[in-house]
């Protein structure tokens, strides 16, 4: 796993930044345009991303053991879909 490559001062500092945050089912997480500040770690349930408009199904689940928002960060891009806690209807 590339977290054993990685400096235990930076895995520290990073891991004492981290905080929970719960989302019902069907909550949405990020709205399109809506800008990024926060990398999501799913722990249990999953994400759903959606067309933007809200209108169609799902197209994407994010499951268990998956991260998102890390490129929008990284790439100072704001979010392109509905990402929703699943489902998305």
């Amino acid at each position: 796993m590339f977290i054993e490559e990685l400096d235990d001062g930076f895995v520290n500092s990073f891991v004492v930044n981290l905080y929970a945050r719960f989302y019902s089912e069907g909550s949405t997480i990020f709205y399109p345009g809506e800008k990024v500040y926060n990398m999501l770690f799913v722990i249990s349930g999953q994400m759903s991303i959606c067309e933007p408009d809200g209108k169609q199904k799902h197209f994407c689940i994010i499951p268990i053991g998956s991260y998102f928002g890390d490129y929008q960060i990284l790439k100072f891009m704001p979010c392109l879909y509905l990402v929703k806690s699943a489902p998305c209807f």
